[in-house]
């Protein structure tokens, strides 16, 4: 009887060891658990939507979408608002134009920027993480009001002529077209996204005319004279520019290359 008890108790340990052995798997499986998710999550999450959070010191509103198309490439589409107000940055203008008879101080501009782009990241962590090389293309259009000062002779009894300083506005819309390259980090918290443009420039062409309507009385011969005068002395670099004037009003035609800095641009997004 005590060798049956015996083969009994050995039948129940062997039994509750393999048993045993078979849970381990399902102990250990969730320590791989968490990467696998991670990993998951970030290849799931291919949109991100940004806000350009530097651009709003010179009151400009830029927005990015941004879709991934594989673990190293992604498109984005920018669109950029700056409000009719202030010409930004008025001294590097006035260095650049050095017209007096260009009132930079008086200058209006507004305007919007639609950019295409794609992107490359290097980085191995992929789907839009790290260090990116992006190229871009960029249409802009500049709504601007430029005032330009002539002087005019006027016939004041009995002191006779004098002579007086007035303003002609142009207003008007330029077109840009351009592309360029830019370099790039992209960090991701969670769903919140930090994308840091490090440097970046685009070149292209644009052109378009600006338009002075004069209020009534016409503009005589010799006031004519003096606005075309100042007209022609203006001297943008890259840009050319040809001018008529009549007694109604005139005209400025502009074209030119066109180029500018895409860096030092701080964007916030949200990744989902």
């Amino acid at each position: 009887m005590k060798k049956y008890i015996a083969a009994v108790a050995l039948a129940i340990v062997t039994i509750t060891a393999q048993a045993q052995d078979s849970t381990k798997p399902i102990v250990s499986a969730p320590t791989l658990l968490p990467t696998a998710v991670t990993a998951d999550i970030n290849a799931g999450r291919k949109n991100i939507i940004k806000m350009n959070l530097s651009s709003l010191s010179v009151n400009n509103y830029s927005f990015q979408y941004e879709r991934a198309l594989s673990k190293r490439f992604s498109v984005a589409l920018g669109f950029r608002q700056m409000p009719k107000g202030n010409l930004p940055l008025q001294d590097a203008v006035e260095d650049i134009i050095d017209d007096p008879s260009l009132k930079v101080n008086e200058f209006k501009m507004g305007n919007y920027a639609i950019t295409p782009e794609v992107r490359w990241y290097v980085s191995k962590r992929g789907w839009m993480r790290g260090f990116y090389v992006a190229a871009y293309g960029r249409y802009s259009n500049f709504s601007l009001d430029v005032p330009v000062s002539y002087n005019s002779t006027v016939l004041v009894p009995p002191a006779g002529p004098i002579t007086v300083s007035k303003t002609a506005v142009f207003g008007g819309n330029i077109t840009a077209f351009s592309g360029g390259l830019m370099l790039g980090m992209q960090y991701t918290f969670g769903r919140v996204v930090l994308d840091v443009w490090l440097v970046g420039a685009h070149i292209g062409a644009g052109n378009g005319n600006l338009n002075f309507a004069v209020n009534p009385p016409p503009m005589s011969p010799q006031e004519q004279a003096e606005l075309k005068k100042n007209l022609d002395n203006i001297d943008i670099p890259f840009v050319s520019t040809t001018s008529t004037v009549n007694a109604n009003g005139g005209t400025i035609a502009a074209s030119g290359s066109w180029g500018g800095v895409r860096a030092a641009g701080l964007n916030l997004g949200i990744r989902f």
